[in-house]
């Protein structure tokens, strides 16, 4: 089973994820869609090349323990 991580951007918190900026492995391709917990972005895996959908949780939903069981058993 794949571990779920959760990247934050802490070290700076006011720069946004934008359009080919990357996160971690993946670049982000376009946003595709928003609600009131996350953002989801298309993104490319550039290591393996692929396709790939990232949702990303507002920070002020990271820190709360029960959200980020729901996170997890959604990844699941």
């Amino acid at each position: 089973m794949t571990a779920l991580r959760i990247f934050t951007n802490h070290s700076n918190p006011s720069r946004p994820l934008r359009v080919n900026s990357r996160l971690d492995k993946y670049r982000i391709t376009r946003r595709l869609g928003e609600g009131g917990f996350s953002i989801v972005f298309a993104a490319t895996d550039t290591i393996e090349g692929r396709s790939v959908a990232l949702k990303v949780p507002d920070d002020r939903y990271v820190s709360n323990e029960q959200t980020m069981e729901d996170i997890q058993r959604e990844v699941r």
